[in-house]
């Protein structure tokens, strides 16, 4: 799921937080280390966001904030920041916000 305040090509608002997501099931065993939120123009993040992953039952299984400006490193348009490593097991859905 994505959350945001800013404008964006979809016209949303300053004014409207909006929460979006992905559901997926991964096809094998991974293990996950990081969390990464989309930094449209490279050009930092005008706020913090909280990013996580849930089954779909509810439940947290990971999450973290990735900071606000240029402190998170970027790659390819994404800012990540690290977390405590987790296994994702094969055939669980999955949704992450």
């Amino acid at each position: 799921m994505y959350s945001f305040n800013a404008p964006n090509a979809y016209g949303y608002s300053y004014d409207t937080p909006k929460t979006f997501g992905n559901v997926f099931t991964p096809a094998r065993d991974i293990i996950i280390d990081s969390l990464v939120i989309f930094d449209y123009g490279n050009d930092d993040l005008g706020e913090s966001h909280e990013v996580g992953i849930f089954v779909s039952s509810g439940t947290l299984l990971a999450s973290a904030v990735v900071p606000a400006g240029a402190v998170s490193p970027l790659d390819n348009h994404f800012r990540y920041t690290d977390i405590v490593p987790t296994n994702l097991e094969k055939q669980a859905k999955l949704t992450p916000s």
